[in-house]
């Protein structure tokens, strides 16, 4: 069985969901008040995915390795990646090395990818605004770089 985590919080001037043009009207939590929420969430996600990955560490390694190797696959070669689709591939890649199952892969940067491909931060690092494809296109480069990609 498995458990996933994802706490969304709308922020205040931004564009939470990509797909949801009504979300960068709604009014949310931002600043500093964001930060021990965001905290927060990702420590519960951590201690559920740890728990998680023990299970499936004991009792299907085979299958934690594919998951984890199709996930690293996906993000190391992609040419287009939604938000969904990059929140759920990090995290499997994260409990690939948090269990030691990937080695050449630093935490942090594994951290930074899920705050740095979110719409907002992606137009800040491109310095422009990116919409659709484009976007989509702008963040499987961006991690394809950052995790050594082709």
């Amino acid at each position: 069985m498995e458990v996933f985590v994802l706490l969304l919080l709308p922020v205040v001037g931004g564009g939470v969901a990509e797909e949801d043009p009504a979300a960068e009207r709604a009014e949310g939590v931002g600043g500093a008040e964001a930060v021990p929420l965001v905290a927060a969430a990702v420590v519960v996600g951590v201690v559920v995915q740890r728990a998680q990955g023990r299970t499936l560490l004991d009792d299907r390694t085979i299958a934690l390795d594919d998951k984890v190797s199709r996930a690293l696959g996906l993000l190391r070669n992609a040419r287009l990646m939604a938000s969904d689709e990059t929140l759920l591939l990090l995290s499997h890649l994260r409990m690939g090395v948090n269990l030691g199952r990937v080695k050449d892969i630093d935490i942090r940067t594994i951290n930074e990818l899920f705050l740095l491909t979110q719409p907002a931060h992606l137009q800040k690092i491109q310095g422009r605004k990116l919409e659709g494809d484009v976007r989509r296109a702008a963040r499987a480069d961006y991690i394809r770089q950052r995790l050594g990609g082709a």
